[in-house]
């Protein structure tokens, strides 16, 4: 839209003429404007190629006047147009291409820039073109703060964010750009890394912002490359803004940082552009170990269960994904034999599960939530969902089953163990999964475990 009547049906181009370029709320569509100042030559036709550079500029509409204070300026005509049209100014046809950046005489560099000056070339004039204003910047803050809010819960925990004009910084540890620490084997997860944040955070950006008269993305760039906005049903996060080459977004930018991000103190910034705004979205690496790897979450929440139990067996750990538990007859349970397993009864579970192997799994688990915040574990094909009133041993339920009960009713099926009759030893392993990682719990029983036949009677 254009003010005071002055119409263009293609939306590519506005024309207004307030003092130093100021635009009020409604007045501009921002989403895909350019501040344009014509300080020398006048601006007499445009387009979106060169053979078509023939519309007319908008007639400039009369000096406001009233409360605003808002004047029309003398020497200069201020347009706002779409990145990359084209402009004939006094006659001249310009060339689509890209802006070149420049301070003062010298050239800083070509495409998107922040505050620096921009100038591009239509025959023998220049054009000054001004990226990221102030009215420009606070509303791409504000459309930022929206997409974060938006899509905290379900981010990667463990991190810290920051938002500035029209850049988010994210500071996490060395997992979070998918790096091991000293001592780890075992790589982090996907989904506890960044690209699994900026999956999820570009999925929100998409959206908009209509408060803000910001329309939903069909498409965003990155060093140079358009990326197409993918709305098939079922489409992977990570695959939604894919390319003409057909990688996603997130697959470019990961090669692309892999040589900046290698170890603390490391950082990468990522400019994309999106409706003619642009967005940062900077990662810094310091030394936390959050978020976490499954090795550094094991040491954390083991840690933190030495602090509030004892231990019902013995239990080591030696680094990878993989938990030692051993003990006697007992630590297995003499649960085999008690009836009230089967029952779901959250108290009998309770008493039946004192001193075992399952018990200890149990404290795992809620200590697991309260140093991690995972709200659902996986156990066999099933998950499980912490329930804020569940009893300190059944910290995740499945239709008001536990896992817990799951593990218990598992071991009782024979297939289960492994009985070695010469060393008079039974194993078992339960195996558990948590946002992309694994943990196995070996249990290694001293005696022969023997499950009973249950009866009728």
């Amino acid at each position: 839209m254009v003010e005071n009547g002055a119409e263009n049906s293609n939306n590519y181009i506005w024309h207004t003429t307030y003092a130093d370029g100021a635009v009020s709320n409604g007045t501009v569509d921002l989403t895909a404007a350019t501040k344009v100042t014509a300080s020398i030559g006048e601006i007499t036709m445009w387009g979106l190629s060169e053979d078509n550079c023939t519309a007319t500029i908008p007639a400039a509409p009369k000096t406001k006047t009233g409360t605003d204070g808002q004047k029309n300026p003398v020497a200069n005509q201020v347009i706002y147009a779409k990145n990359g049209i084209y402009l004939e100014v006094d006659g001249t046809k310009g060339n689509k291409g890209v802006p070149a950046a420049y301070e003062g005489d010298k050239l800083l560099g070509t495409g998107a820039a922040d505050t620096q000056k921009l100038v591009f070339q239509v025959g023998t004039k220049t054009i000054g073109v001004s990226l990221g204003d102030t009215a420009m910047e606070k509303t791409v803050e504000a459309w930022i703060r929206k997409v974060r809010n938006a899509v905290a819960e379900k981010s990667v925990q463990g991190v810290s964010v920051e938002i500035k004009g029209n850049e988010m910084t994210v500071i996490g540890g060395l997992h979070y750009v998918g790096l091991t620490m000293p001592g780890e084997t075992i790589k982090p997860a996907q989904q506890n890394t960044v690209a699994t944040d900026l999956s999820i955070f570009l999925n929100e950006l998409q959206k908009g912002y209509n408060d803000e008269g910001i329309a939903a993305l069909k498409e965003i760039e990155f060093n140079g490359t358009t990326y197409t906005w993918q709305n098939e049903s079922g489409t992977p996060p990570t695959n939604r803004f894919v390319s003409a080459a057909g990688n996603s977004i997130i697959k470019d930018v990961v090669d692309d940082s892999a040589s900046a991000l290698k170890g603390v103190g490391d950082s990468y910034t990522l400019t994309l552009k999106a409706n003619g705004l642009i967005i940062k979205f900077t990662v810094k690496v310091d030394g936390r170990t959050t978020p976490h790897s499954v090795e550094s979450l094991i040491k954390a929440v083991r840690e933190e269960v030495q602090k509030q139990y004892k231990d019902n067996g013995t239990i080591t750990y030696n680094g990878g994904n993989v938990i030692y538990a051993s003990g006697g007859l007992d630590y297995a349970g003499g649960t085999f034999s008690k009836a009230e397993m089967t029952t779901g009864s959250s108290q009998s579970e309770e008493n039946a599960l004192d001193g075992t192997v399952a018990q200890d799994l149990s404290r795992f688990l809620k200590v697991m939530h309260q140093v991690y915040g995972a709200e659902k574990v996986k156990y066999g094909d099933t998950w499980y969902t912490w329930t804020a009133n569940t009893s300190d041993k059944n910290p995740y339920l499945n239709n008001n089953e536990s896992i817990i009960k799951a593990v218990v009713d598992a071991a009782k099926d024979n297939n289960n163990w492994t009985i070695d009759k010469d060393k008079e030893t039974s194993k078992t392993s339960i195996k558990i999964t948590v946002n992309g990682m694994e943990i196995e719990f070996q249990v290694t029983i001293n005696g022969l475990v023997t499950v009973p036949v249950e009866t009728d009677n």
